[in-house]
């Protein structure tokens, strides 16, 4: 008998053993590898049954190319087809969409056109207070001293209502709110005022009390289109068409996503992606929306001196953090110069003061340069010796795509300094005393964007109505207070089939609208279509959420401060029930919209 405390003696595999061994491998390799071999299988030979896209010829592109280079192609007309053949061939539309949006400089975009409501008569147009609606009144006179009269909702892209009515020869600009109509004008020498509802219908002819008569002003002709001069709304010419009639709105801004950015200092500068701009000195640091002007919050952070100036400041990507560079000069012989800095946490509010020599070393260069390049490497944008903003592909440097002078789109001062901000969309460029910011991802994507819009519908789709709350994001759950952004309600899919309507704007198309108009700095009516888009929301599960702190900055520059409260205040509200979801540095800059001073 083996004793226990005797060690085991060793296991000596059999071939029974070693068969049974090697089976278990096999079967477990054969489980992992015939799932991995039947799915190559088909990946081959969906290929082999795909048609695979074929390659544009050589001939096609190069003819492309050459139509591209020769200059035939240069009105903004020329351009898009140009683009949509390029789109067909499988080219890539980089270099067409940049010649599309440096052809503004020279042709306005036209943001509206209108053609009146029959056009078999003549017209007259007017546009409400507002600017968001626009008016068309018959020139011909029935037998009861009545005109053809229609409304039409700009934003909406839509006829309010159409029909005849007792149409004054001489009146104010028509008031329009919620589509009622209210128009004041003289009679016999006594005031009246003609209100028209949503409908288009009469509610009341009230004669006024005593009191001035204002016509509006004649609107002076803007230059590079034609027509008649009818109202300016919002950045927004608006001209009609002597022989068919037709209403068209044209930006006054000369070239899209470039804006008057203010004065220039020492100590002026931005954050990496442009939202916020920062002014330092006399002893203070003040931090501002960079698009409004808006002052959002002011630190005292060193003590003001006339001995002390500013050498050159540095921003964090966000904004959140900011180092200001000092130099204090000491009376002595010879005089004692001193280096030194302080660091800014905006979203903490505190300042710290450091005499740390490691700090200086990351100030940035007080240089100068005419040169910049995208961070992709892929354009170089330069000012040359006459003032103007050429455009080049990294590969041929020496050949620019455009060339903008600067002089005709309003900056008349000799540029000094052009830079890419950190986070590369926006590029500086300033004069010896001012700066201008250019959105240059607007600019190369704005070819894209007017061929989108061009592509998109206008309406709903009904199968918009069809998609199963289960299969729509959490987000699109998210229901709309009358107030704005706001609550989260149970949902009811007979909302979506009692509130169909076939010929209800779509919200994708109305965000697409928003960002032309933003381009081309028409913010009242890129305020009235975010407006629209959030009323539409609860009823097309797919749109896009509104980006809240567009749609308050838009609202602050189209005269709105009430609005822009109302909207920061619905955002923040959100947010706190989701605070990780919204960076830190926009719940900030939304505070301080909803706090600022705004006149």
């Amino acid at each position: 008998m083996q004793n226990k405390h005797d060690p085991a003696p060793p296991l000596v595999p059999t071939p029974a053993a070693k068969r049974a061994v090697l089976n278990t491998v096999l079967l477990a390799a054969a489980i992992f590898l015939i799932p991995v071999l039947v799915g190559l299988l088909f990946v081959m030979a969906s290929h082999r049954l795909s048609p695979r896209p074929a390659a544009p010829a050589a001939d096609s592109c190069a003819l492309l190319t050459n139509r591209l280079h020769d200059g035939s192609a240069a009105q903004k007309a020329q351009l898009t087809g140009l683009r949509r053949e390029f789109r067909e061939a499988g080219l890539a539309t980089d270099e067409v969409d940049i010649r599309l949006w440096a052809a503004r400089a020279q042709e306005p975009e036209a943001l509206f056109r209108v053609s009146p409501p029959d056009p078999d008569k003549r017209w007259n147009w007017h546009l409400s207070q507002d600017g968001l609606f626009a008016l068309a009144v018959s020139m011909e006179i029935d037998r009861f001293d009545r005109r053809d009269v229609g409304l039409f909702d700009l934003s909406g892209e839509e006829w309010a209502w159409t029909n005849s009515l007792p149409w004054p020869d001489t009146h104010e600009a028509p008031y329009v709110f919620k589509r009622h109509l209210v128009v004041r004008y003289v009679k016999n020498a006594s005031r009246f005022a003609l209100e028209v509802d949503p409908r288009g219908a009469i509610m009341n002819v009230d004669r006024l009390g005593a009191g001035t008569f204002d016509i509006p002003p004649p609107v002076p002709a803007l230059p590079n289109t034609a027509g008649h001069p009818v109202a300016i709304r919002h950045g927004i010419y608006f001209s009609t068409d002597p022989q068919d009639c037709t209403l068209t709105g044209y930006a006054q801004t000369l070239l899209p996503g470039l804006r008057d950015a203010g004065p220039y200092h020492a100590g002026t500068f931005f954050s990496g992606n442009g939202l916020l701009l920062f002014r330092a000195a006399e002893g203070r640091v003040t931090v501002s929306d960079s698009l409004t002007g808006t002052p959002l919050q002011t630190f005292d952070a060193w003590p003001h001196t006339t001995n002390t100036v500013v050498t050159g400041a540095l921003a964090t990507s966000d904004g959140s953090g900011l180092t200001v560079f000092l130099q204090t000069e000491f009376d002595g012989t010879p005089p004692v110069r001193r280096e030194w800095s302080v660091a800014v946490d905006v979203y903490a509010g505190t300042v710290t003061r450091s005499l740390n020599a490691d700090t200086l070393f990351t100030k940035p260069a007080a240089t100068e340069t005419l040169s910049a390049t995208t961070p992709d490497g892929r354009w170089i944008l330069a000012v040359d010796t006459a003032n103007a903003l050429t455009v080049s592909p990294a590969e041929d440097p020496g050949h620019p795509s455009v060339r903008v002078p600067l002089a005709g789109v309003g900056i008349s001062e000799s540029i000094r300094h052009i830079a890419f901000l950190e986070q590369g969309r926006h590029l500086l460029m300033r004069s010896g005393t001012h700066q201008w910011l250019l959105d240059f991802k607007l600019a190369r994507g704005y070819g894209g964007l007017t061929a989108r819009i061009a592509a998109s519908s206008r309406t709903i789709p009904p199968e918009a109505y069809q998609v199963s709350p289960a299969s729509a994001e959490p987000d699109a759950l998210l229901a709309l207070s009358e107030e704005g952004y706001g609550e989260y309600a149970p949902f009811d899919p007979d909302d979506l089939a009692r509130s169909f309507d076939p010929d209800a704007t779509a919200p994708s198309y109305l965000a697409l609208r928003a960002e032309f108009c933003v381009a081309n700095q028409a913010w009242g009516y890129a305020a009235g279509m975010l407006e629209e888009m959030a009323r539409l929301q609860e009823f097309d599960l797919r749109a896009p959420r509104i980006n809240p702190l567009l749609a308050a900055r838009c609202q602050l520059l189209a005269g709105l401060p009430h609005k822009t409260r109302a909207t920061c205040r619905e955002a923040l509200r959100l947010f706190l029930t989701r605070p990780d979801a919204t960076p830190r540095m926009i719940r900030y800059h939304l505070q301080g919209l909803l706090f600022a001073d705004q006149g």
